[in-house]
């Protein structure tokens, strides 16, 4: 039963371990889950902040551009109104220049028809005049005449003067057809187109420049984003291939190749983690190793030690500059047996162990707790009995008192408190190794035993005294000096017989069983006394054994079987006792004097 619920308690532990290991798997798992959404947070914050940097930097250069192209739309429009005006201003001055050129030629002409129509009416007033008189008179005005030649002339000079300047006026008529009246015109509309054009191409230089700006900044930014990602490509480079080569160190088995939907940064970010609990977990493992180690080597046992030995040796590599390390993932397996296995059958043996001693150390506690409650009940049996045997002349009364020294023991105190400790584990199942306290309470005890043990058995446990009234003294003893010293010596060895057939009588109880007594010094009592001693023997069914140097002496006849060691031959001889022939008579006295008053009892019955 104890096995299967260690197996029970073992596959409980492995299913917990199991589901340790996969709640840190699960927290782990969480906790990179945690830091790439941190990691993806921050980066979205970093980029929120760098786009909305971009964008406030685009929205400022845009409202630049905008101020800008207002401030173009402002300045093209008023030079548009410029040139409007001027070229308004020219059209005035110009169409201005041609009417009033075009009002003074029509004066002129309406004066020149004005001037040849009074002249043609003086000239036909005179001519109706000079009619008139030519008809009247019929005569010839020599001054009128004149005044004829020199008009004539003069017009010729002006008919020569016109026809001379006539190419000036032909060139002025032609320059002002020409040149005033078309090129002009042609001249100021294509300076309107060239302005017109020039505005056009500033500003489709302006939006050239302003699309050229944009596309370098966008050129930027993208240059910019690639270089940042290039510098994050050769940084997941350099990481992934410190992670190759922390990977090609461990032996691993072939994984099967799964598309994950995380990043490249997050899966390095676990890979590192991963690596980096491995190294922790591998340093744990180590000091773990190294710490069961140390405990094993500084406590553990021969065969416990030799099988952990073992284990190091299979566990032990050579590395590239040829030194002997241990592999102690490899350990691990090994510890687990010594731990789960060899542990628990030596933690079960220890167990056992432990309640065997603490069960002798309990009986032995409730062997002594017993002797001690019955030692008041032990005086009043042997004081009674003491009374009932042997009884001495000048002994009037004798008793026994028995004090127990038990709780004057120097174990005494810690073997109760291990006994409290001992009915607590039993209480509670043994089921389980005992606490501290109940080892350190063991150790106590033992250590105490191991210097104070009883060497002399119970009787140091007691304290005896001997009380006898030996006509009118009444003497207390305690020891053998002071039983020597209380009377003359055949008393003393009286009443230690008294004593001792007491405590023969206790011990034996109701068996029937023969007792041997070799008492010595028999020869130093009187007669009668050894003749007490041997009839209180032989009522208790005590056979007494001694020996004596003279095969003479009167103590013999109270021995049934007598023997003596033939020295040469090494073989007993039976000793007949030398009778004396006082003795039988008076042995025949008494016997006849028995017998007498027998019959008369029996007559008088």
């Amino acid at each position: 039963q104890l096995a299967e619920d260690n197996k029970a308690v073992r596959d409980a532990e492995l299913q917990q371990a199991k589901i340790a290991t996969e709640l840190n798997n699960a927290e782990l798992t969480r906790k990179r889950a945690q830091q790439d959404k941190d990691t993806a947070l921050q980066e979205f914050h970093v980029a929120l902040q760098e786009r909305k940097q971009e964008y406030t930097k685009k929205l400022s250069v845009l409202n630049a551009d905008s101020k800008k192209l207002e401030s173009q739309k402002l300045q093209a429009i008023e030079e548009l109104q410029d040139q409007q005006r001027d070229a308004e201003m020219e059209l005035n001055s110009h169409w201005q220049l041609v009417i009033a050129d075009l009002e003074q030629q029509l004066g002129q002409i309406d004066t020149h028809i004005s001037q040849c129509k009074s002249s043609q009416k003086q000239e036909l007033a005179k001519l109706d005049g000079w009619l008139k008189d030519e008809l009247a008179n019929r005569g010839v005005d020599v001054d009128e005449i004149g005044q004829l030649k020199r008009d004539i002339n003069k017009l010729k000079q002006d008919i020569q003067n016109t026809e001379k300047n006539s190419h000036l006026v032909t060139e002025y008529k032609h320059w002002y057809k020409v040149y005033y009246m078309g090129h002009k015109v042609t001249w100021q509309e294509q300076l309107a187109e060239a302005r017109k054009s020039a505005s056009d191409a500033s500003r489709a230089l302006e939006k050239a420049q302003q699309s050229y700006k944009q596309n370098t900044e966008v050129a930027k930014g993208k240059l910019a984003h690639y270089e940042k990602a290039l510098k994050e490509a050769n940084e997941q480079e350099h990481e992934l291939n410190a992670i190759n080569k922390q990977l090609s160190k461990v032996k691993l088995p072939v994984a099967e190749v799964v598309q994950h939907s995380s990043s490249i940064s997050q899966r390095i970010n676990e890979g590192q983690s991963l690596l980096a609990k491995r190294e922790e977990l591998t340093a744990n493992i180590k000091a773990y190793v190294d710490h069961f180690d140390q405990k094993i080597a500084a406590q553990a046992g021969t065969g416990f030690y030799d099988t952990w030995e073992r284990s190091r040796e299979e566990c032990s590599v050579i590395n590239e500059q040829g030194v002997r390390t241990i592999d102690h993932i490899r350990l691990v397996s090994h510890l687990d047996q010594l731990i789960n296995v060899l542990m628990p059958q030596r933690v079960s043996a220890i167990r056992e162990q432990g309640r065997i001693f603490g069960l002798a150390l309990s009986e032995y506690y409730k062997l002594l707790k017993d002797i001690e409650g019955h030692i008041g009940g032990q005086s009043k049996r042997i004081s009674k009995e003491v009374d009932e045997e042997l009884f001495l002349d000048g002994v009037s009364d004798s008793a026994v008192k028995i004090r127990s020294k038990i709780a004057e023991l120097e174990f005494w105190p810690e073997l109760q408190q291990f006994n409290d400790l001992y009915d607590e584990w039993m209480n509670e199942g043994a089921h389980e190794l005992p606490d501290d306290d109940y080892v350190y309470s063991m150790r106590r005890v033992m250590e105490i035993l191991g210097r104070s043990a009883l060497t002399g058995g119970i009787s140091k446990l007691l304290d005896i005294e001997l009380h006898i009234k030996e006509g009118n003294s009444d003497l207390v003893i305690r020891t053998d000096r002071q039983l020597n010293e209380s009377s003359s010596h055949g008393m003393a060895y009286l009443i230690l017989c008294k004593f001792l057939l007491a405590f023969t009588r206790l011990l034996r109880g109701n068996s029937q069983a023969i007792i041997h007594w070799p008492i010595d010094e028999l020869g130093t009592l009187h007669q009668s006394n050894i003749k007490k001693i041997f009839d209180a023997c032989q009522n208790n069914n005590i056979h007494v054994v001694g020996a004596f140097p003279n095969p003479e002496s009167e103590v013999l006849t109270l021995f049934k079987n007598r023997y003596l060691i033939d020295k040469q031959k090494k073989q007993l001889q039976v000793v007949q006792p030398k009778v004396s022939a006082i003795a039988e008579r008076l042995k025949a006295k008494q016997n006849t004097t028995d017998k007498t008053t027998e019959q008369a009892e029996g007559a008088i019955a």
